[in-house]
């Protein structure tokens, strides 16, 4: 063997060994991370977001988990946990094969309904997750002081921070019928949010000022300025007021979404109509924000 086959050769040998020596390294960061444990809970809807067009979506158990292609958005998958379980959801795109494995958890959430005037019950529910959900959807029904079922509905409420409490109003017509709210109930069906995005509460970071107060026999208005304190992101939720009278019931409440960048705020305009027995003694305002960043 001549010195340029022999240079050839020992060239080739080293070149074999550096691929069995790559052939045996561990799995990269990168790869691992195609492999990402969650937490949901039962009724719970959300998406994943990115990594090239999906191909196929395919769950373990369709019972426990059921997954597909989101019709709209070809990056994106949606599911819907349906009972307590595990389940591995596997996403295939253009790109890259993802798998979720997935426990599915009893929903914790505390809601209450209480009267507030005619025609009007308060709506609350209570996080009792660490999770942060953008909405939930939550099934009520009203009884009348007999314990029959008058009414039977969805209400969405938004913005639940853990635990805190958000809410809404129910409307219901008193000319046609008597509701008993201590018979009433209201369970959470569908929490949402999306499990692409990290969370963070950041309620602390809004700033709430009041302008332009005014009071009348009549009306009570002002309008609310939220300002977001934070310079490195954007921040979304709801804003709550709620109105007591002076024995310390809440008679009324309004919620408003909000949506800031980095630094900005806006103003809502608040009007609560007096009379009717309405008699206003004190409100408050509460903030339940967070911020959202995607996954990388």
């Amino acid at each position: 063997m001549n010195k340029r086959n022999k240079k050839l050769t020992s060239v080739l040998a080293a070149f074999l060994a550096v691929v069995m020596v790559l052939s045996m390294v561990p799995v990269s960061h990168a790869e691992a991370a195609r492999t990402q444990k969650l937490t949901i809970y039962v009724g719970e809807e959300g998406t994943f977001i990115g990594y090239g067009n999906v191909r196929r979506v395919t769950s373990s158990k369709k019972s426990v988990v059921s997954a597909k292609k989101d019709s709209n958005y070809p990056s994106t998958v949606k599911y819907v946990a349906k009972k307590a379980g595990k389940a591995t959801v596997t996403v295939k795109t253009v790109n890259e094969t993802r798998k979720y494995i997935i426990t599915v958890k009893k929903s914790k959430f505390t809601t209450k309904i209480k009267y507030m005037r005619p025609g009007y019950l308060l709506l609350s529910v209570k996080n009792n997750t660490k999770q942060i959900f953008d909405h939930v959807k939550v099934r009520y029904t009203l009884k009348d002081e007999n314990g029959n079922t008058v009414v039977q509905d969805k209400v969405t409420v938004g913005s639940l921070i853990p635990g805190k409490e958000s809410y809404t109003y129910i409307y219901y017509s008193y000319n046609s019928y008597t509701v008993d709210a201590s018979k009433c109930k209201a369970k959470v069906v569908t929490p949402y949010h999306t499990y692409s995005y990290s969370y963070k509460n950041r309620s602390s970071k809004i700033e709430k000022k009041i302008l332009d107060k005014a009071s009348t026999d009549k009306e009570l208005t002002f309008n609310l300025r939220l300002k977001n304190k934070m310079s490195s992101e954007k921040l979304s939720g709801y804003v709550f007021i709620l109105l007591y009278d002076d024995n310390g019931n809440v008679i009324d409440v309004m919620s408003r979404s909000f949506y800031l960048n980095e630094k900005s705020m806006t103003t809502c305009a608040v009007n609560v109509m007096k009379g009717n027995g309405v008699v206003i003694d004190h409100y408050k305002i509460l903030i339940r924000a967070y911020s959202s960043k995607f996954r990388r």
